[in-house]
């Protein structure tokens, strides 16, 4: 029973709490970068954001029925349960990518986790809970503090991924599989 965590106890998910770091990220951006932080929390970049995810998400992947894995879905729930998630969570599986990976496709109100990669069935039942887990505690950090963790993913994401920013500042490509779909960039005025 050591290291297992009980759905039922509150102490589930006060054990997980924003880092210091995070904090101070967002922080920083909200001081350095006011019109930024504006757009990236904004209606309008929220609803580009999920209408993208929404059509990248039919393009390149097909939904898990609830039916056809009912273990993989209670698996879900469960780790739902032990987060404090109260969303509805979506799973599905990535049609281009033959690599092993997860990833929380997010939006406020629901959680898509899209498999990449024969997951179903190399992992054992333990395994893919605490790969879903892992997803879902990013959906539990990104609806904390109104959305602010989110946001500051979400901006520093399109600084590392926009060409036109510092080299220093970019990500190097990853390798092709199925990835949420980057933050609108907003436009400047004037």
């Amino acid at each position: 029973n050591r290291g297992r965590v009980n759905p039922e106890s509150s102490s589930a998910t006060k054990s997980i709490e924003p880092l210091p770091y995070h904090r101070a990220v967002v922080e920083y951006l909200k001081a350095r970068e006011p019109e930024l932080w504006k757009w990236f929390s904004s209606t309008e970049a929220q609803a580009d954001y999920s209408e993208k995810l929404r059509s990248d998400l039919l393009k390149s992947t097909y939904r898990l029925d609830a039916d056809a894995h009912p273990e993989l879905y209670q698996q879900a729930r469960e780790a739902c349960a032990r987060l404090a998630i109260d969303a509805p969570v979506t799973l599905y599986q990535s049609a281009q990518s033959g690599d092993l990976n997860a990833t929380l496709c997010h939006s406020r109100s629901e959680a898509h986790v899209v498999l990449s990669g024969p997951l179903l069935t190399l992992l054992a039942p333990l395994e893919m809970q605490s790969v879903l887990g892992h997803e879902l505690a990013h959906h539990h950090l990104w609806t904390r503090d109104s959305g602010d963790f989110l946001v500051a993913d979400r901006l520093l994401i399109a600084q590392a991924s926009d060409r036109r920013a510092h080299p220093a500042a970019r990500l190097q490509p990853p390798p092709p599989r199925l990835r949420c779909p980057p933050h609108p960039t907003p436009t400047r005025h004037g």
